[in-house]
């Protein structure tokens, strides 16, 4: 095992920069897909309701409304609730870089994955949220419109 020596100054404060700089870059990539999700759904929840009257005055399937506001309202809650996981991971992912920054004698080249955003264990940059909330986005816009459809033909 080759002998470790002392980080000096100058790389910790460069590897908290790599390190911090790589995690800030995809955290702010989903950060804005979410908040454009969260956007949208709330758009879709206020238009659908303004425009409920003139759009369907006779309300044949309302109850196809009533299930895209759920998932329009699901998508909005989800993506409030995905920010704010998104927050406490980074307080948690600079806690965890400065535990590891203080101690010397760490070799960076086996703890890398720890900082990894992809790597399995770390879980706080999958994607599957993002993906369920623009799941719950897409279906509620496909029942709005099935709907307006619907009421369209019918009225």
């Amino acid at each position: 095992m080759p002998e470790m020596r002392k980080r000096s100054r100058r790389e910790t404060r460069e590897l908290r920069r790599l390190y911090t700089d790589r995690y800030k870059r995809i955290k702010d990539e989903r950060k804005i897909f979410v908040n454009t999700l969260i956007g949208l759904s709330g758009g879709a929840i206020v238009l659908s309701i303004t425009f409920l009257e003139k759009i369907a005055p006779k309300k044949y399937l309302i109850g196809l409304v009533i299930v895209a506001w759920c998932l329009l309202g699901l998508s909005l809650l989800g993506g409030v609730f995905r920010l704010v996981w998104m927050i406490w991971r980074s307080q948690q992912f600079q806690r965890k870089l400065d535990r590891l920054l203080r101690t010397e004698n760490v070799a960076f080249s086996e703890h890398s994955h720890i900082f990894d955003p992809y790597y399995r264990g770390s879980g706080d940059m999958s994607g599957c949220p993002e993906v369920l909330v623009g799941c719950f986005f897409v279906f509620g816009v496909l029942a709005l419109a099935a709907f307006a459809i619907v009421n369209l033909v019918r009225g």
